[in-house]
């Protein structure tokens, strides 16, 4: 047994076969070969937030959208942000300055909702319009959507809430806790 559990440790950590050149060609586009270790390792790509230089800039939850492009919440400066495959940047500023956009959902229609610090759940469409819906109750909760509605966490009230767009952003939103009474 200890024979086979060496092949495997050594499968798992070299590329290359013992007495070649490491890595041996062996690493996909997305690795890049440690000659020391003799083992393909992940290429990381950072990419820069904000276009403002020295400005305070603080990404803090990531989802995957519909087309593969990434969404991230900056707490500071208040925005929500998007990076593109080709690793394009664009950020949309909350209406409420100090928000504190904390987590995010996408639902199937491309819409991203996020929920914001200053207790408020926040949309923003796919043509960049957004809108938020106040609630009253700060938090640092998560929010999960699907097609038809939203449910969030409100950590400091222990509840949680569902939010629903109504279809549009005209303000005919709805906020109802779990236990049913409006909040």
């Amino acid at each position: 047994m200890r024979g086979a559990w060496g092949a495997m440790l050594i499968a798992l950590a070299g590329c290359g076969s013992k007495g070649s050149d490491a890595c041996s060609g062996e690493c996909t586009a997305a690795q890049y070969c440690d000659v020391v270790a003799d083992v393909c390792v992940a290429r990381v790509t950072e990419f820069a937030v904000g276009a403002d230089a020295g400005a305070l800039h603080d990404p803090h939850a990531i989802i995957i959208g519909l087309n593969g492009d990434l969404w991230f919440t900056e707490t500071q400066p208040s925005a929500i942000g998007r990076i593109t495959v080709d690793g394009v940047i664009t950020e949309f500023a909350t209406p409420t300055p100090n928000a504190s956009p904390i987590s995010l959902a996408v639902q199937p229609d491309g819409y991203i909702l996020f929920l914001e610090g200053i207790g408020a759940v926040g949309v923003l469409t796919p043509a960049g319009v957004m809108k938020e819906y106040p609630f009253g109750v700060a938090n640092n909760g998560h929010i999960a959507a699907d097609s038809a509605e939203a449910y969030f966490t409100v950590d400091l009230a222990d509840e949680i809430g569902r939010f629903d767009l109504g279809g549009d952003l005209s303000g005919g939103s709805t906020f109802t806790p779990v236990n049913g009474s409006p909040t």
